[in-house]
């Protein structure tokens, strides 16, 4: 072999050995089985809604390191031209940092996205101190996944999977087995994830919806295309946080900020689904379990619908059409079935394979050794 060539793969393995190391950190785990909603009453996450919304976007980027993040523009262009678009909370989520400087004074909700590999498979994380940047750099399965939202979640704080269909970061049926994460980017301006939501809603997954724009710079097309409109009575960050976890919120995708409707009530009484908005749309669509719609009304504000035992859960799209835009479409989170009118809490447990986790760091290892006699004996 040429001494160049010879060379060239030393340093090749050389750096294998280096940017794998974190898979020594891996812990393998078995998943419990998800179970569809059951009960005969539901949680309803827009009942007694206050007359705020806010305009919300959880996932845009500045400049940072020189641009090697992607990230066209400075934090304060970021800000300017969210503000000008009338947002009330513009969040900058660059890679692993926090802005403190640019905290909004009255929703001061730090955020940031996690993550760092080969298949963007990334978290964005809201109201946390401080990054944690830790992650897997190549492949990662189901349980490196866990580990990582595990690491990542706290009792305060809230986890959003960052687009997950965007180059299949997150298989949707994977998803349905994971924990520690509280809500999905189920649109923003690179993908729409909405299968792979109605996968968890159908496998009894609380799961709510969010959309943002993942935005990298102020270009129209970018930016005010994708966001949560989140309802709140308390008008500060710990509000915005309790709707979020509750689900008081829709997710649309629009032109410019601009709004075609807001949610007027969602009401379930005697298993029958109300629906009413303040302006009316082309079309509201309602949705049950894997994505099959069980109703429709056109040219309208309100939509009723006779909920059927197999209905695990009833979710609305709304469709409407403007001389501005080709179309808008809004989101809403799901009435879901409960036996107590609460949210279906049933946390889904991982239990760590030890048998499985110690093949395979011998794995890594025996990996390692290859590389090592490739560096050290050639």
């Amino acid at each position: 072999m040429h001494p160049i060539l010879k060379k060239a793969l030393k340093v090749v393995a050389g750096l294998l050995i280096l940017i794998t190391l974190p898979y020594y950190y891996t812990t393998i785990f078995d998943f419990d089985k998800p179970e569809k909603f059951t009960g005969n009453q539901f949680y309803n996450p827009y009942e007694n809604l206050g007359d705020k919304w806010l305009k919300c976007n959880f996932h845009s980027h500045s400049q940072l390191l020189g641009g090697l993040t992607n990230g066209d523009n400075s934090v304060q262009e970021m800000h300017d031209k969210y503000r000008k678009l009338e947002y009330d909370l513009p969040c900058i989520t660059n890679y692993s940092s926090i802005n403190k400087d640019y905290f909004d004074k009255k929703y001061p909700l730090n955020a940031y996205e996690h993550g760092i590999n080969k298949k963007w498979t990334h978290q964005i994380v809201l109201n946390t101190a401080e990054p944690k940047p830790f992650d897997y750099p190549f492949f990662q399965l189901t349980s490196h996944k866990q580990f990582i939202l595990d690491r990542l979640k706290t009792e305060d704080n809230l986890i959003i999977l960052a687009h997950p269909s965007f180059v299949d970061s997150y298989e949707a049926e994977e998803m349905t087995y994971l924990g520690s994460y509280d809500l999905m980017e189920g649109i923003t301006v690179r993908a729409t994830s909405i299968k792979h939501w109605d996968a968890v809603l159908a496998a009894g997954r609380a799961i709510w919806v969010v959309a943002s724009d993942d935005s990298h710079d102020t270009a129209t097309a970018h930016v005010g295309v994708t966001w949560t409109d989140v309802n709140v009575t308390d008008q500060s960050k710990a509000g915005v946080l309790e709707s979020l976890r509750k689900g008081r919120h829709v997710a649309q995708r629009s032109w410019y900020g601009q709004h075609t409707t807001f949610v007027k009530s969602v009401s379930v009484t005697d298993n029958v689904y109300k629906l009413k908005i303040t302006e009316p749309v082309d079309s509201i669509v309602l949705i049950s379990d894997n994505g099959k719609r069980v109703a429709f009304e056109t040219d309208a504000n309100k939509i009723t619908y006779k909920v059927k035992a197999e209905n695990s859960y009833i979710r609305a799209e709304l469709f409407h059409s403007t001389e501005w835009i080709d179309y808008s479409r809004l989101y809403l989170n799901p009435v879901i079935r409960t036996t107590d009118s609460t949210v279906f809490s049933r946390p889904l447990e991982h239990h760590i394979n030890w048998f499985q986790t110690i093949l395979y760091i011998i794995a890594v290892l025996l990996f390692h050794a290859a590389l090592a006699a490739i560096v050290l004996k050639w």
